[in-house]
């Protein structure tokens, strides 16, 4: 009789890492929360060039300010704004 010696393949197993990220793909919380963290970390290194404003930019009209309670902006600001923006909106 011959000896007939047949080799299987290897099994191979699934990693510590392949594991976290399957049970990581399989809650829908987890990657909600995983693309919310990456939105933020992508708006928070590309969002500073879409701004007007420098981070540096110190304006010198509200430096030393007392507080108020009055409500800003003023409500004759809120009027002249509005009307301006509805004069800009009619079209001819």
């Amino acid at each position: 009789m011959t000896d007939i010696t047949a080799t299987a393949p290897a099994i191979v197993g699934r990693s510590l890492w392949g594991d976290a990220w399957a049970r990581l793909k399989a809650n829908r919380a987890a990657m909600f929360s995983l693309y919310y963290l990456i939105l933020i970390g992508v708006v928070s290194v590309f969002g500073p060039w879409f701004v007007p404003h420098q981070y540096t930019t110190i304006y010198a009209d509200y430096v030393r300010m007392p507080p108020s309670l009055s409500a800003y902006p003023k409500p004759d600001m809120i009027e002249t704004a509005l009307a301006e923006a509805i004069k800009r909106m009619r079209v001819d």
